[in-house]
């Protein structure tokens, strides 16, 4: 289940009778005022509202939005997109399909998976999307072309959940196999590789930070301060995103941790879609920033400068560089040298060859 946390709240929820479904979440004073506008424009005084769930005793009036059909097979994650306009949600059918909030319309259907698809993570600034597999292959799909943009083998087994940082550069998966994984997007490849639990690891998030110039890194880009982890070994670990090395393990649960949420001084949950645009800019206008984390790199221009350098022409220069005429008398007397070599050749050649040599 996730929520869309704006005026007009939105809930999401994915089951497993194949269908996904959008409530919408009122106080009860607006529900009361719309129905008595309601009343007042026509002349039948009662009012019927069908599937809906309102207790005068509480605040908030839930309501049935849409009922999102399509896949074929049982749900597992769903999660809104940061501009919450769009919902994502994966399936055991090896797909996962992108709706619209507003109509309940499907936008998008991948079926880019070879196994069932079970994770889904959202980039900050809504370009990409991260879905997860049992095959142990992490996804990452560009959302304006509904395309591939890259993919990520090297977990063991299967992958459960993904998370992308909050400056947008790292994504972090899990699943069966215990271990964390960090994956540089603009490299892309893997950047860490963390043995976090000894069973399953069931969710992860980073901390969001809220907006203090504390939180920012050297270069002024936005970073979470740790990640957490839960997992079927009954722990909640964290860990810093300078180092990845573990900061502290909570202990306390006597069964299996099923999932984790961080709350942050903004009072805003670091789960669901992102955080919209980090400091303001884009994904694509900061593909050039590098926090160096306190370390002197020596870095070099990639591709480096070239400068043109003069070239020794020669005859088969296909180019034809500085060269003015081709030296066509040396060429045929070349030519004519050689056809008289190979003609005495023949001549001499065979029995009566070798009786004109005797």
């Amino acid at each position: 289940m996730k929520c869309r946390g704006d005026e007009d709240h939105m809930v999401a929820t994915a089951s497993i009778d194949l269908s996904a479904k959008l409530w919408h979440v009122r106080r009860n004073e607006d529900v009361l005022m719309e129905e008595d506008d309601d009343d007042d424009d026509n002349d039948d005084d009662t009012t019927t509202i069908t599937n809906t769930t309102k207790n005068t005793n509480t605040p908030y009036t839930i309501s049935e939005a849409h009922h999102l059909k399509g896949h074929k097979a049982r749900l597992c994650s769903v999660a809104f997109h940061p501009m919450k306009q769009h919902v994502v949600t994966t399936s055991f059918d090896h797909t996962w399909r992108l709706w619209d909030v507003e109509t309940g319309s499907q936008l998008l259907l991948q079926d880019g998976h070879v196994k069932e698809t079970y994770g889904v993570g959202m980039h900050p600034d809504g370009s990409l999307c991260s879905t997860t597999d049992f095959g142990g292959v992490v996804q990452v799909w560009d959302l304006r072309s509904g395309k591939s943009a890259c993919h990520f083998l090297g977990h063991a087994k299967r992958v459960i959940s993904s998370e992308f940082s909050p400056n947008g550069f790292q994504l972090a998966t899990a699943g069966d196999d215990g271990t964390i994984k960090i994956w540089d997007l603009r490299r892309r490849k893997q950047f860490a590789s963390i043995p976090a639990h000894t069973k399953l690891i069931t969710q992860l998030r980073f901390a969001q930070g809220s907006g203090d110039a504390s939180e920012f890194t050297g270069n002024g880009q936005q970073n979470g301060e740790f990640l957490v982890s839960s997992s079927f070994d009954g722990t909640v670990k964290t860990w810093s995103t300078r180092d990845w090395k573990m900061l502290s393990t909570l202990r306390g649960h006597e069964g299996k941790v099923m999932g984790v949420d961080v709350l942050g001084s903004s009072g805003e949950s670091s789960g669901g879609g992102g955080g919209g645009v980090v400091a303001g800019r884009s994904l694509l206008s900061r593909l050039d920033d590098f926090d160096s984390g306190g370390k002197t790199f020596h870095l070099v221009d990639v591709p480096p400068h070239l400068e043109p350098i003069p070239c020794k022409p020669t005859f088969f220069d296909i180019a034809l560089n500085h060269v003015g005429e081709f030296p066509m008398e040396e060429l045929q007397m070349f030519v004519d040298e050689y056809s008289k070599e190979k003609q005495e050749q023949q001549r001499s050649g065979g029995i009566l060859g070798w009786f004109r040599r005797g």
